[in-house]
C-alpha cells in the first residue's frame, strides 16, 4: 500500500468561544471580501492584522466561532473561507487558508483552495513593483505547497472579471493509474472509483448522477476515508473528502466534454473547485495517455489536453499540459478559467 506525504487539512485546536462584546482599536483589521468562482473569501494582508494575534486566532475571531451569525461566516462552507496573505522575497505571494464548516462550527486550516489563491492575486496584485504589471501573479498555499500563476484576462490590474488560474505542478504529476476502490460485494449497485490525494482527498466517481444518492455518497466517502487512513495519508478527515461524479465523452485523443458535480460531505458544491477540476482533468488525461488506443500523430513529446467541463454553475475550459521525459508522461501544469471580483473593502471588528 503506498504511503502519501501530501499535506491534508487539519482542524484548528479548540479555543474559547467568543461573543462580540465590543471592540477596541487593536481589535480592528482591514479586510476585503472577494467573490471568486462561487466562493466568497475574506482576504487579509497579514501586515494589516494585529501582530499579537496569530493566524488561527484571527480566523476564529473573524468567522465568529460561537455562532455563524457572530462574525463574517455564512451558512454554506463556500461562504466561510479566509486567506491571510504575505508578500514573498521572490516577488510573489503566499497565504494560509482557513475554512469554517457551519454545521460542526469547526475551523480547519490546510485545505487546497485555488479560488482563494485567485482572490489573493486580485487583492495583492497592485502591491507588486511597477515592472511586473501585466505578468502572471504567482501565489502559493503555505500548507499544501500548491502554486498558481494567476493572470487577469481583461486589464492588468482589473478588480473585476475573468482570471486564468494556472496550477504549476512542482514536481510534475507522474502519469500513473489512481487507486481504485469499489462498493462492497453485497451492495445493490456496482460502482468503482479512483482516489486522488491532491491537497484535499478526491473520489472520482463515474456517472454524473451517482452521488445524488445520499447513501451511495456516504459509502463512497467512508470507504475513501478508510483507505486514506490505511494508506497513511496524513491527517485525512471525513469533511475533506470530496466526491466528484462525472461523465466524459472524448472527441479525439486530446479533447473531451465533461459533466461533473462535486460534493463536500453532504453539501453540494455550487461549482467545481479549481483543485477539483485539476484533479479530475489530470486523472482523465493520465488514463487517456496510459490507454492502449492512445496514439497522437507524430508521437510528440508534449501534449495539451483540452476539457470542456460543465457543472452546476456553467462551463469552463480546463487545459492540461503533459510532457514526456525518459519515456514517461508527466503533467506540468493545469489551467482553469474563473471569475473574481472585489465585493467589499473596509475594516472588520474582531469578536472577543
Amino acid at each position: 500500500m503506498p504511503v502519501f506525504s501530501d499535506p491534508m487539512p487539519t482542524e484548528v485546536p479548540d479555543s474559547p468561544l467568543w461573543r462580540s462584546t465590543g471592540a477596541r482599536r487593536e481589535d480592528l483589521v482591514r479586510t476585503r471580501l472577494v467573490r471568486a468562482g462561487t466562493s466568497r473569501i475574506i482576504v487579509v494582508d497579514r501586515r494589516d492584522a494585529p501582530a499579537d494575534v496569530d493566524d488561527a486566532d484571527l480566523a476564529l475571531r473573524l468567522f465568529g466561532r460561537d455562532s455563524v451569525g457572530d462574525g463574517l461566516g455564512g451558512d454554506h462552507y463556500q461562504l466561510n473561507k479566509l486567506a491571510i496573505w504575505r508578500p514573498t522575497a521572490s516577488g510573489g505571494f503566499e497565504f494560509t487558508f482557513f475554512n469554517l464548516a457551519p454545521g460542526s462550527r469547526r475551523v480547519s486550516r490546510g485545505a487546497e483552495c485555488g479560488h482563494a489563491a485567485v482572490a489573493v492575486a486580485l487583492v495583492a496584485g497592485p502591491d507588486r513593483g511597477p515592472g511586473e504589471s501585466g505578468t502572471p501573479i504567482r501565489v502559493r498555499n503555505v500548507d499544501t505547497g500548491q502554486i498558481l500563476d494567476v493572470s487577469p484576462r481583461t486589464g492588468p490590474e482589473d478588480p473585476f472579471g475573468a482570471r486564468l488560474a494556472r496550477v504549476i505542478h512542482d514536481p510534475p504529476v507522474v502519469a500513473a493509474r489512481g487507486v481504485e476502490l469499489a462498493m462492497p460485494p453485497d451492495s445493490a449497485k456496482e460502482i468503482r472509483w479512483e482516489v486522488v490525494p491532491a491537497g484535499n482527498l478526491f473520489a472520482l466517481v463515474p456517472g454524473v448522477d451517482t452521488c445524488e444518492d445520499g447513501d451511495v455518497r456516504e459509502t463512497i466517502q467512508s470507504m475513501t476515508l478508510e483507505w486514506a487512513r490505511t494508506a497513511a495519508v496524513p491527517k485525512a478527515r471525513k469533511e475533506f473528502v470530496r466526491t466528484i461524479s462525472h461523465d466524459v465523452r472524448w472527441l479525439d485523443d486530446a479533447q473531451a466534454r465533461v459533466e461533473a458535480v462535486c460534493h463536500n460531505g453532504a453539501e453540494r458544491h455550487n461549482s467545481l473547485p479549481v483543485s477539483g477540476s485539476a484533479a479530475l482533468c489530470n486523472q482523465l488525461a493520465i488514463d487517456r495517455m496510459l490507454g492502449s488506443d492512445f496514439a497522437m500523430p507524430g508521437d510528440p513529446e508534449e501534449v495539451d489536453f483540452e476539457f470542456d467541463v460543465r457543472s452546476i454553475s456553467g462551463g469552463e475550459i480546463v487545459r492540461v499540459h503533459a510532457r514526456r521525459r525518459s519515456g514517461s508522461w508527466r503533467i506540468e501544469s493545469t489551467s482553469c478559467n474563473t471569475h473574481a471580483r472585489l465585493l467589499i473593502e473596509g475594516t472588520a471588528f474582531l469578536s472577543r
